[in-house]
């Protein structure tokens, strides 16, 4: 079955997120390949991690629910450094000049401990504020060493790409690569690339 592609369709409710996770794990294991499992939502994120929990349960599994840095970042309700700057300048400019606390102490642990379940976001965050460190690091740390990855369209199909597989320590013909609600994935690449001008703009 290696190089084949799969299209598979069926009604909302059915169980489609537990067989194939049952199924592309199954697979993984016997030809020991990771799978990367790619979502359109924080919503399909959450319920992916759902049913991971519940393989889990039964069998051991390293399993890593991946999210942006924006959404995990505990400075963002704080006054941007400049009127127009973006969140994602204003963190890298905290980094760059020392002022992130969190992300300064993330290099000070000596070990990441690894959760006896998936990696959610609730642990994630629970970890973060309890070891007082950047929660997004921890999340990259982890990649590496996950079995199962579940994250944005966009982590695969953007120029996040090259970096997001070598955090991985990966390939894509190392992967199983399953990527769910396909038909929404040509739009919501549109949408990632599109520009919007004012008619002042224009």
């Amino acid at each position: 079955m290696q190089g084949i592609h799969l299209v598979a369709e069926a009604p909302s409710g059915i169980g489609k997120t537990s067989a194939v996770l049952s199924g592309v794990l199954a697979a993984a294991i016997a030809r020991r390949l990771r799978v990367l499992y790619l979502v359109r939502t924080h919503k399909q994120l959450d319920r992916v991690a759902s049913e991971l929990a519940k393989l889990s349960s039964k069998h051991p599994l390293k399993a890593l629910i991946f999210r942006g840095r924006l959404s995990l970042c505990p400075y963002l309700d704080l006054p941007l450094l400049h009127q127009g700057s973006s969140s994602l300048d204003y963190c890298m400019a905290l980094r760059v000049t020392g002022k992130c606390s969190l992300y300064e102490r993330f290099f000070d642990l000596e070990h990441l401990p690894r959760p006896g379940k998936v990696l959610d976001v609730q642990w994630l965050l629970e970890f973060s504020q309890r070891a007082s460190v950047c929660p997004y690091e921890v999340l990259r740390a982890y990649l590496h060493s996950s079995e199962i990855v579940v994250a944005n369209y966009l982590h695969l199909f953007s120029e996040l790409k090259e970096t997001f597989l070598e955090r991985m320590g990966t390939s894509l013909g190392k992967l199983i690569l399953v990527i769910d609600e396909a038909h929404n994935l040509l739009e919501t690449l549109r949408e990632a690339y599109s520009l919007e001008l004012s008619e002042e703009e224009a």
